[in-house]
């Protein structure tokens, strides 16, 4: 659009004398409507839905039913307009009978979801002719509206400085989003005042009565009457919205906000839209100060402590008074993996009850069912629209359980099938992009820590195809604040899934078998409870080592890093009669007879010792009373303390292994 300027509508009987309806006009940023008039319109004088950029600047808006609708739209700028709810005209009119009271009289209007963006902007206005005998949320110079409030949190962020009213009364009011919002009742409202001019009793915060809210605010706040608001003077907070699953696993979670001396909790409300799609998260809103750090965590249906598959937080700009809270004042807090006991034990899918519905399981505009299948309870993709692209079913797993599995094996199992529209099973062989595609995707604030898929096989023949997948996840999990699993098709076809499963793989000490591994030393407890520790003399272990069908000596450390829980020491010379492997190993890590990649060699897997791959990078020795391996490394220097020793402290609970002479009873890791 070029010059837009010194335009009237007046008596439209339509939406509105001025819109921008239907929705999706982007203004080019700094775009100026000046001199604007829109006048006795049967709606709004101006309807701006779903656009961005607009600065209004002087004209006209009066005597519509209201003056402006900024219904899910972003960045409007209301400069030097005159906003008249009941003119002086009209008012004669009315006297004399020649107008209906139709009380049309309503102000500005904001939507509570604008989105995340730069908000509503009033300034330099002049507000008149509200405080009349006309009643209802609407009629008010400013007023927060409740058509579409969706998910009910409130992110418009609108700022208000400079204006005038010619009344104290009915300047403001929140009272139809909060009490007759049609989706869901709005929470965590807060309008900044910049300048005082809308209170009259200087620059502050009209906020909702919401413990989430009021509870970090540190000045006394008053009832503003007849709005539904508190006016807080000097209060200078910034809106902040989480962002959690919205799947069905997370029902009933409670948000709790903490900055150590004030707390206050808020639940995931309910979800306006179907809580089965997969690009919507379920909402939360925050208005904060500046202060000291606030921890988030969260507590499920239960009242135990939880995570909701992943949770973001987005704030919306800065205030004015620029003392609101900033993004490294808030930090959110993943309960421990043991806390409730058992809660990350087990399988990753244990939450499906598909009786009861479906849990964990989201879509892509495709719709899902659960369909009894003889008995079985299955997952089937009901495609609603064509149009939408892939059929894509995606599961959310509990990051908090995997930040701490970083070098694990999991082993991701299932079943499928795959059908045509007409319910025909369709035969893929699992190698082609026609076929169903398994992704794993591991991230971190946005940027991938892993992104693996896999081709899946379906038979064809209404027969269930089954598929298992080893899969190990990067030392860098422990960055991890969001994990999904992903089955998406390129075919646009129908998925049926059922009995999946992601389960973590023994780790090789876990596998460990004492009819192939010999215990030969210790310090805490940390002795498999089938092995015996035997007092063995210097030819003892020596004989061991050297009959063993692959030289390896294997020390756990759960104490230690993750890079020195597990090392294989592989010998490769002969061990000379007068070496004492026991003390080497315990207490005295030296290099004679022992230099790495000449006597010996480190690896952390047992299959890289039996390959001789990936080899350690950096080895040093000689510190007298500093056993094993002293600062050794995968690649560098261990600048934590990783290793052990029987006189000097270390780490407190290692064994050392000697492989027997018959192959280990124990399957390869992936």
């Amino acid at each position: 659009m070029g010059t837009f300027q010194d335009n009237t509508a007046h008596s439209n009987a339509g939406r509105a004398g001025i819109t921008t309806y239907f929705s999706g006009y982007l203004a080019p940023p700094g775009t100026v409507w000046e001199n604007i008039k829109s006048y006795k319109n049967q709606w709004a004088g101006l309807f701006q839905h779903g656009t961005s950029n607009i600065n209004l600047k002087g004209g006209l808006l009066a005597d519509n039913r209201q003056a402006a609708r900024n219904f899910h739209h972003d960045h409007a700028i209301y400069d030097n307009v005159d906003i008249i709810g009941r003119s002086q005209h009209v008012e004669s009119l009315l006297a004399q009978g020649r107008e209906n009271n139709r009380c049309i009289a309503g102000g500005v209007s904001f939507q509570p979801n604008e989105g995340m963006g730069r908000g509503t902007t009033v300034t330099n206005c002049r507000f008149s002719g509200f405080d009349n005998e006309c009643t209802g949320g609407s009629n008010y110079a400013l007023y927060v509206e409740h058509d579409q409030v969706r998910n009910g949190v409130f992110n418009a962020s609108p700022m208000f400085s400079a204006n005038t009213f010619d009344s104290t009364k009915k300047r403001i009011s929140a009272c139809l989003s909060i009490k007759s919002a049609m989706d869901n009742p709005v929470r965590n409202i807060a309008f900044e005042d910049a300048d005082g001019s809308l209170s009259g009793k200087g620059p502050g915060f009209f906020v909702q009565n919401d413990p989430i809210i009021t509870s970090f605010i540190d000045t006394p706040c008053e009832t503003v009457e007849n709005s539904c608001l508190l006016f807080c003077p000097k209060a200078c907070l910034r809106l902040g919205i989480v962002g959690l699953s919205q799947d069905l696993t997370t029902r009933g979670f409670t948000l709790q906000i903490t900055d150590g001396t004030n707390s206050a909790t808020t639940p995931r409300g309910h979800i306006w839209f179907d809580e089965r799609q997969s690009h919507i998260n379920a909402p939360i809103g925050l208005a904060l100060p500046v202060g000291p750090t606030k921890s988030i965590s969260f507590t499920d249906a239960s009242g135990q402590p939880a995570w909701p598959g992943y949770a973001t937080l987005n704030l919306e700009r800065e205030p004015v008074c620029a003392g609101g809270v900033s993004i490294s004042e808030i930090k959110f807090v993943m309960p421990s993996p043991d806390e409730p006991e058992g809660r990350c034990d087990g399988d990753f899918f244990s939450k499906d009850d598909y009786t009861a519905g479906i849990y964990g399981w989201q879509n892509f505009f495709t719709g899902m069912d659960v369909v009894d299948m003889d008995g079985h309870y299955v997952v089937k993709t009901n495609r609603r629209k064509d149009d939408r692209g892939h059929v894509s079913l995606l599961r959310t797993l509990d990051v908090s359980c995997l930040v701490t599995k970083g070098g694990h094996s999991f082993n991701i199992s299932g079943k499928m099938r795959m059908q045509d529209a007409s319910g025909e099973d369709v035969f893929c062989e699992g190698r082609s992009n026609a076929c169903p595609k398994l992704h794993f995707v591991i991230k971190s604030n946005g940027s991938h820590i892993m992104n693996k898929a896999w081709f899946l096989k379906t038979n064809g023949d209404g027969t269930w195809a089954t598929f298992s997948i080893d899969v190990t996840l990067p030392a860098d999990t422990s960055l991890a604040t969001k994990a999904q699993l992903i089955l998406t098709d390129a075919e646009k076809k129908e998925f049926l899934v059922t009995d999946w499963s992601m389960t973590r793989n023994p780790t090789f000490y876990e596998k460990l078998s004492s009819d192939s591994w010999r215990v030969f030393s210790g310090k805490g407890f940390l002795i498999p409870p089938d092995a015996t520790e035997e007092a063995l003399n210097r030819a003892e272990i020596i004989s061991l080592l050297e009959g063993s069908k692959n030289h390896i000596v294997y020390r756990r450390c759960n104490s230690c890093s993750e890079s020195h829980q597990d090392i294989f020491y592989r010998r490769w010379t002969l061990v000379p009669a007068t070496m004492d492997l026991l003390d080497l190993f315990e207490n005295n890590w030296v290099d004679k007879d022992n230099v790495m990649n000449v006597d010996f060699s480190l690896y952390s897997t047992y299959d890289d010792a039996i390959a001789d791959t990936n080899r350690w990078g950096f080895c040093n020795y000689n510190v007298a009373g500093i056993g094993f391996p002293r600062n050794c490394g995968p690649a560098t220097w261990a600048s934590t303390v990783e290793w052990n020793s029987l006189t000097s402290g270390g780490q407190e609970d290692v064994a050392f292994f000697i492989e027997g002479p018959a192959p280990p009873a124990i399957s390869p890791s992936p």
